[in-house]
């Protein structure tokens, strides 16, 4: 006779499936609950596998977090002092979006926002949460939007 059972999921295991937790885990050690991380020149590179590619947060960084709205990320690239961020987005609309972005325990500091390197407007950190609202009227996929310390 086999055995049949359930096991409830944790809280990361729970959330896994609406966005990507990143986590340093001394056993198997850097891995995304919802995703894929790998470490490239003192950045984190992630690519959400969830079904939303609306939320990120790297628990392993001091729970910094950063949620999309009226888009989705493929690709987010956060430097390991989390002074540069990089998030390439995709539409979740036919036509033009302007999508806004969440960062949570982003270190204090005014920041640089741009999109695909073009004009770029400030913010400020208090170490809390921003919002960086419409950042731009946009068509299309993959423009790049980056949050750099100044």
């Amino acid at each position: 006779m086999g055995v049949v059972g359930r096991s409830r999921p944790g809280v990361l295991g729970r959330s896994a499936g609406r966005h990507v937790n990143v986590v340093e885990d001394r056993i198997v050690g850097l891995y995304a609950y919802g995703g894929e991380v790998t470490e490239q020149n003192g950045a984190y590179v992630i690519t959400p596998k969830d079904g939303v590619r609306q939320r990120l947060a790297l628990y392993n960084k001091g729970k910094f977090g950063l949620q999309i709205d009226k888009a989705r990320f493929t690709r987010a690239q956060v430097s390991a002092d989390l002074r540069d961020i990089r998030v390439t987005l995709q539409s979740v609309v036919t036509g033009s979006y302007s999508p806004d972005i969440t960062l949570r325990n982003l270190p204090a500091g005014t920041y640089q926002v741009s999109v695909n390197g073009g004009a770029s407007r400030s913010v400020v950190s208090n170490g809390g949460e921003v919002v960086v609202k419409d950042v731009r009227t946009l068509t299309g996929n993959g423009h790049v939007v980056r949050v750099v310390a100044m």
